[in-house]
């Protein structure tokens, strides 16, 4: 939970979870990523994932769950996201 107090709160925590999109959340792993935490950015993801998971079952709109994004911001298949 500190790590999400700490890199994702101040960032993208007063969101709705509709408006978090696959750029935001990039944008917050690479900035965690930045400074050297490749190991945080990875358990920051699978956190942020499993809000997803709780939150679309529950019904709250949202966009598709980050999981696609790797630590390096490269689809499943390889390619750059933007």
């Amino acid at each position: 939970m500190r790590s999400l107090e700490r890199d994702v709160f101040p960032a993208i925590g007063g969101l709705p979870i509709a408006d978090l999109t696959p750029p935001l959340i990039l944008a917050v792993l690479r900035d965690i990523e930045a400074r050297g935490s490749i190991e945080t950015a990875k358990r920051i993801l699978q956190r942020i994932s499993c809000v997803f998971g709780f939150a679309i079952p529950e019904g709250k709109p949202a966009c598709n769950r980050p999981t696609p994004f790797s630590r390096t911001g490269r689809d499943r298949g390889g390619n750059a996201q933007e």
